[in-house]
């Protein structure tokens, strides 16, 4: 019998306002992360959200963190990442979003950690 390791992703609370992502940010893991952050997120203002544990990432883990961007963007809040790992802001520079990911997009004011 062969078996597949499953990509995990959990969405921590930390505080009201602050959040953690542990595990994968993959094609295989965010299969509704989508529509649980938006509830999840949805009565904040604004929000940090610590990326330290994020194990891997694909480009479809990259799309999530753009959306839930356009999300807060949307709804005139502010969604913040920090301790960014090399991995997503390689692909982010890779994809030409690196200016989204971090914060330049938004309102200019707002800086990742990803330097």
């Amino acid at each position: 019998m062969i078996s597949e390791k499953k990509d995990i992703l959990i969405i921590d609370t930390i505080s009201p306002t602050q959040f953690e992502i542990i595990g994968d940010l993959t094609f295989d893991s965010i299969d509704g992360a989508l529509e649980i952050g938006k509830k999840l997120f949805s009565l904040k203002e604004n929000i940090t959200i610590n990326l330290s544990k994020v194990k891997k990432v694909d480009s479809a883990g990259l799309s999530l963190l753009l959306e839930w961007i356009s999300f807060f963007n949307q709804s005139d809040k502010e969604i913040t990442y920090e301790k960014i790992p090399k991995q997503i802001t390689n692909i982010a520079k890779i994809s030409g979003v690196i200016s989204i990911l971090d914060g330049s997009y938004n309102s200019g004011s707002k800086k990742s950690s990803s330097e």
